[in-house]
């Protein structure tokens, strides 16, 4: 290694010092608060804030050093946190904090930080939702998609070269995916069909006033995925053959306008490939 001048050998020496000391600090911390007569959680979340402020407060001061001695402290103190906090619900309070961190260091180190911020986040609210008892499959992905898509959304800020189906896929297949299959398993359930055709609604007025390929692609899935599950229900109340006669109907439409569908479907698939 050089370590004059500050060369790699040197900026990666400091990196692991920082990365041993945050750790160290947090342990510290944790440890004189518990001897003081403080509950394990409450212990547990100083330190974890503790090790992050320094790891953040570092990479700003020292913005040349390496990242990866950052990630491994910062994802040490993130998986110890919540087994030492004693019960779940300050565990997944621990883990928001961690959260919250790895957004810190993802503003003073690197940008894709802000990805493991939101799924940390996500791992935190499904603890916290899990020990109150709540089985609602919305609850435990909205928080973690809601943050993915904001992190998309900020790197879609940072470089207008990435199309927003790679920065905002994660979010949107998180959001919609779960639901539209809780959907298809119990179509009747009003109030979920009802949320993701508004989601729909809005995800759609997005991509076209943004022109956004993501969110419109999504909008159109989520509308087909709601429409299909609803219409299920109307089959089962009618008579067999008139839903026979429907779909024979419809067959024979289909083959009668055949190339002129297969027009705008090309016009169709060219607009859309035309959005960011």
């Amino acid at each position: 290694w050089d370590t004059r001048d500050g060369g790699d050998g040197h900026r990666a020496v400091r990196g692991v010092a920082i990365g041993i000391g945050a750790i160290m600090l947090a342990v510290s911390v944790s440890s004189l608060l518990r001897a003081t007569v403080v509950e394990a959680g409450p212990a547990s979340i100083a330190g974890v804030a503790v090790a992050f402020v320094v790891l953040a407060g570092s990479g700003r001061l020292l913005a040349d050093r390496p990242v990866a001695a950052d990630v491994v402290a910062a994802g040490l103190v993130t998986v110890a946190a919540p087994l030492v906090a004693g019960d779940a619900t300050w565990g997944g309070v621990a883990l928001l904090v961690a959260a919250t961190g790895w957004l810190g260091l993802a503003v003073t180190t690197h940008p894709l930080l802000r990805w493991v911020s939101a799924l940390v986040a996500g791992a935190g609210n499904a603890v916290l939702l899990a020990d109150a008892g709540v089985t609602v499959v919305e609850a435990y992905t909205v928080v973690p998609a809601a943050l993915l898509t904001a992190a998309g959304v900020w790197w879609l800020h940072d470089d207008p070269r990435v199309p927003t189906r790679t920065a905002l896929a994660p979010g949107l297949v998180l959001g919609l995916l779960p639901s539209l299959v809780r959907l298809t398993d119990d179509p009747r359930v009003l109030p979920r069909a009802i949320a993701l055709a508004v989601v729909a609604a809005g995800l759609g007025v997005i991509g076209a006033r943004l022109r956004w390929q993501a969110p419109t692609i999504a909008a159109v899935v989520a509308a087909i995925g709601v429409a299909v599950t609803q219409l299920t229900i109307v089959a089962a109340e009618i008579p067999r053959w008139v839903t026979f006669a429907t779909i024979g109907a419809l067959l024979v439409w289909i083959a009668a306008t055949y190339e002129r569908q297969q027009t705008r479907a090309r016009h169709l698939g060219a607009a859309i490939g035309r959005l960011r």
